[in-house]
């Protein structure tokens, strides 16, 4: 049987898992990828894959999708024939609780990256946590540039922010700000966390899906070299419930504009303590998974807390896109921009920004 898995819910994270019988992805996103078995899916809002499964035993399955706040499960029960019980639900796993140590190495602030606006932008009060002054910092070894933009971090050397292809980082390792030991490994505190690591809290052995399991079975846009490099850092005061990207809520931000056939790599931020599946109407996203020209194609990506995750977007499709978490909660707050696909030179930008 092919099954057709969909996150519908507005904020909820699900554990799907069918005890005593193996999952083969085929489908991701709706692109087919590279048949891959695991045991278990954690599925962002939004998400969507299509599995095989093969019951060989007269049993009836039980289908779980467990939330990750171990509230409940939703069940849906596979049977040879009507009416036979499905097995007890198993007891919920020990619900998964954030601390400060799990945000990981991102300071918060503008790293210095293109933000892809036409014109300079700033964060809003109260939307990014406070830095110590940089005079606090200065035996810090941070090498932060004094005056930094909304009070966050100063701009990377050779990250400047300027026109077409400036913040394109020739040569940059795609993992390179997502690798590293995931917490609570007992491996360097200090490595950048893995935005690909997932822990749903499974025994030992289990298999359990990652982005890096999924190999594209087409990718047409291959692996060239992106053209610009922008920053997408997301914000928000969780005291406040205020959420945004880029210290900017929807209705008070400019749209992120993108030349008509520039391949993009999108440089996602999480400064906060909660997860964020970011969705791209109309354009997919390639997240930098390390599998070449079989990255896969999706259109919601999951950027876990104190994360860093790259994705490339070819812009292919002109037009005005909505972008946004799906968490409906946080979209509804603020935390949404429009992406403007347009045939526009970079000289237009400059005198569109010129006379405001």
């Amino acid at each position: 049987m092919r099954l057709r898995l969909i996150n519908g819910s507005a904020m909820t994270y699900q554990d799907v898992r069918i005890p005593g019988l193996p999952m083969t992805v085929v489908q991701a996103h709706g692109n087919p990828v590279r048949p891959i078995e695991v045991d278990e899916i954690r599925m962002a809002t939004a998400e969507t894959y299509d599995v095989i499964v093969q019951p060989r035993e007269e049993q009836a399955y039980s289908v779980l999708a467990e939330s990750t706040g171990r509230q409940g499960f939703a069940r849906v029960v596979l049977a040879p024939r009507e009416g036979m019980p499905p097995e007890p639900l198993p007891p919920h796993r020990p619900r998964p609780v954030l601390t400060m140590a799990d945000m990981g190495m991102t300071p918060p602030g503008p790293t210095g990256l293109d933000r892809g606006t036409p014109c300079p932008e700033q964060d809003q009060p109260g939307q990014v946590a406070p830095m110590p002054a940089m005079g606090d910092m200065a035996d810090m070894g941070t090498g932060a540039a004094p005056g930094a933009q909304g009070g966050g971090m100063g701009a990377m050397p050779g990250m400047g922010q300027g026109a077409k292809g400036g913040g394109a980082m020739p040569g940059m390792d795609p993992g390179a700000m997502g690798g590293g030991a995931p917490a609570g490994t007992g491996q360097d505190a200090m490595a950048p966390r893995d935005p690909f690591a997932v822990d749903t809290g499974a025994v030992a052995g289990t298999r359990v899906l990652s982005l890096r399991d999924l190999r594209a079975l087409s990718n047409h846009y291959g692996t060239r070299p992106p053209d610009r490099a922008i920053e997408v850092r997301l914000t928000g005061n969780m005291q406040r419930y205020m959420w945004s990207m880029n210290g900017n809520m929807f209705w008070n931000a400019q749209p992120i504009v993108l030349d008509y056939g520039d391949r993009v790599r999108l440089r996602f931020i999480n400064e906060t303590m909660m997860n964020h599946a970011m969705h791209l109407h109309g354009l997919w996203m390639i997240p930098q998974v390390g599998n070449g020209d079989e990255n896969p194609l999706l259109h919601t990506i999951n950027v876990p807390p104190g994360t860093t995750t790259d994705v490339d977007v070819v812009a292919d499709a002109e037009g005005g896109w909505a972008f946004h978490c799906h968490l409906l909660y946080h979209m509804e707050a603020g935390m949404m921009r429009k992406v403007e696909v347009r045939r526009v030179t970079g000289r237009r930008l400059a005198r569109a920004c010129s006379q405001g």
